[in-house]
This record gives structure tokens, sequence and C-alpha cells, in this order.
């Protein structure tokens, strides 16, 4: 599947939230992504994403939102690093202090236990999901195109290397990560004396390398040509 392919199925994807009643909003405007996020009665921000701590320009983030009469259904922030040649595990003992205002307790695993994530780095955060989104499977299938369309624009526009989030255990048994089209996981083997996570310390890192995009885009495809989804 060449490029102008999966430019033609991010379409689709599009297309079909739309026949679902969804807009889909991209943002560039950390404030203007923060007043959405609270508008969901959220009682917290994603740190790395928290436009209160981090500067970010139109080229290191973006937010994208899926609303349903007026009123967010899904929403998603997503932050750039280019770790040139640091390794992910370095990148992030080095980052806790600033980022999360505490420093990580000394652990004896090494980056070797930790991921291969490297390179141009697209960290997800503020995922937003339908309430109802364990049960109802056509909830799943909107979430799957939603993500699927920020995943292309990750590695199209943006060209990073890698795409990846931190969870929780509750969520990764539910199969979220494939929901948001993470195909590999790690176990998140960070920690800090205090968890600095106002959601609780996550135990997984989901993630996708750009070298499985092409994976993840058939297997849009055939679900966007599925049609055993039911309606709303």
């Amino acid at each position: 599947m060449g490029p102008m392919e999966r430019e033609r199925l991010a379409v689709d994807c599009l297309t079909a939230l739309e026949e679902q009643g969804l807009e889909l909003l991209m943002i560039y405007e950390p404030d203007q992504a923060f007043e959405l996020l609270e508008s969901t009665n959220r009682d917290y921000s994603t740190l790395p994403l928290d436009p209160r701590r981090v500067a970010f320009t139109r080229t290191n983030a973006f937010w994208m939102f899926a609303m349903k009469k007026g009123e967010v259904y899904a929403g998603t922030g997503v932050r750039f690093d280019d770790l040139g040649d640091e390794t992910f595990d370095s990148y992030y003992r080095r980052t806790s202090q600033p980022t999360y205002g505490v420093p990580m307790a000394p652990t004896g695993r090494t980056a070797q236990t930790a991921t291969p994530i490297a390179g141009k780095t697209a960290y997800w955060g503020d995922l937003i999901s339908p309430k109802n989104g364990s049960k109802n499977l056509n909830s799943n299938h909107i979430m799957r195109l939603f993500c699927y369309y920020g995943q292309h624009r990750v590695f199209s526009d943006f060209r990073a290397d890698y795409s990846y989030c931190f969870m929780r255990d509750k969520q990764f048994i539910r199969g979220a990560p494939q929901t948001f089209g993470f195909l590999s996981s790690r176990p998140f083997i960070w920690e800090w004396d205090n968890c600095p996570f106002p959601g609780g310390c996550p135990e997984w890192v989901p993630f996708l390398a750009r070298t499985d995009f092409q994976a993840l885009s058939y297997s849009i495809k055939r679900l966007l040509v599925d049609d055993s989804t039911p309606d709303n």
C-alpha cells in the first residue's frame, strides 16, 4: 500500500466518522485544546501535554477531537520529540524531573529491558474514548478509525519513527492498544518513590513502529469493508 492509498484510506476514515455524526477537529493551539479537555470534566491533563508546563509550537504537537452534537466524543493529544541517538530509556529518565517534578527511583533495570522506541517519537496522551466503549462494538469501531487517522498524520505528516503511549493494566487487558492502533507493547519499567501520574502509574508502553504502519493500514482497510459493524 503506497502513500496515496494510505491517504485515501485516511479520508475514508473521516467519511465513516461523518456518517456516524462525528466531526473531526485537528487543533494546533494548546490553549484551545485545553479548553476542550476541560469541557470533558477531566480532573487532570497528561503532564507532557499540559500547556501550562510545556511550550508548544505547531510543529511539535497537535490535538485531535471527534465532536458529536457540540460535545467531545473522543480525543487525544500528540507530542513530538526527536531523540537523535539517545535511547528512550536515557531520555525518559533524564526528563523525569522537569516533566513530573520528581526524579525517578534507581532500579537495576537497563535500557535493554525497556523498549525499542528511538529516533523521532510521537507520544499520545489525554486519550479520551466513549464511556461505553468497552461494551459497545460500534464505539470501538469508531475509535479504531479515529486513531488510525491520528496515526496516519503522525507517520505521514510528521515522519515519526515510533508512536507510543502509556497505559494501565485495566485498559491493556481490554484490548485498548489495538483499538488505538498500537500493535506492540512492552512493560513499563520505570519507578518513582511517589507516583507522579494523576491517574496512577502505568504498567504498559504500547507502541507502533513506522515499519508496522503498513500492517495497521491493511487492518483498517479490512475494517472499513466489514459490513457486520452494527449501527448506532
